[in-house]
């Protein structure tokens, strides 16, 4: 059978079918293993750059042989509709999956995703927004795009905060004498940073002896350092760099 024809089947319902939902093989994204006992399905949801995530438990530790058995029933089965699991009446092609536990639905939300080749070369197709709360992001070509971004340039001197509250900025220092083989710090008070955040800094101009980078990030604010690294003379040069937020988690 043309596996284009054939569709998934999940229900998380024990006493009815309410809930069920069926998913042509088309829209199956990934098999993504949490935990040698958990297994979450993703789907493409129709019409909507999003996923429908379908968390599933398994028995003994079993997620690897359980995505083999779906993989094969997908595959080889001469079915129309292969039934994945079916709380009603604890039926799946797998022998392995824990009935016991609660299979449940999360729609609307980032998937374990892997997009190869979804980008055009030099940007993001039809400025698409991807999401991805398990998994990864792959792409083969193209770039990210950050699209929310902003400019602001330090006063008084080099150590004098900057606000801007942008997930990607340019910010122009200021050009106080700095001494040799010294550091000046400033605080970017940036409203979309997290503790848990990754900021990215990059030097765009200033005193080819000078660098910079990020010394600290906390909720609400990152810090930057600039550095003259010349064993002698000031730097006297406006130092100019831009960065990117990146939302990070540490569980």
């Amino acid at each position: 059978m043309d596996i284009n024809k054939k569709f998934l089947y999940i229900n998380p319902s024990a006493s009815n079918e309410d809930n069920a939902r069926m998913f042509p093989v088309s829209s199956l994204r990934a098999f993504h293993m949490t935990d040698t006992d958990d297994m979450n399905i993703s789907f493409d949801d129709a019409g909507n750059p999003d996923h429908t995530i379908a968390a599933v438990k398994i028995t003994d530790g079993l997620t690897k042989t359980v995505m083999r058995e779906f993989v094969e029933a997908i595959n080889f089965s001469k079915d129309a509709v292969i039934v994945l699991a079916d709380q009603s009446d604890d039926s799946s092609v797998s022998a392995n999956i824990d009935f016991a536990g609660t299979i449940s639905f999360t729609e609307g939300v980032g998937g374990a995703l892997d997009v190869v080749g979804a980008l055009t070369a030099g940007s993001m197709a039809s400025d698409t927004t991807v999401t991805a709360t398990n998994g990864n992001f792959i792409a083969t070509s193209g770039t990210l795009d950050v699209k929310d971004g902003g400019a602001v340039t330090q006063a008084t001197n080099r150590t004098t905060g900057v606000t801007l509250n942008k997930l990607a900025g340019k910010v122009t220092g200021d050009d106080a004498a700095l001494n040799p083989v010294t550091i000046a710090k400033h605080t970017v008070t940036n409203s979309t940073v997290a503790a848990n955040d990754v900021v990215i800094v990059s030097k765009v101009s200033g005193d080819a002896d000078s660098s910079v980078y990020v010394d600290a990030v906390s909720a609400g604010s990152f810090v930057v350092a600039v550095r003259n690294n010349a064993a002698s003379g000031n730097d006297t040069t406006v130092l100019v760099y831009n960065f990117v937020v990146i939302k990070g988690s540490n569980s």
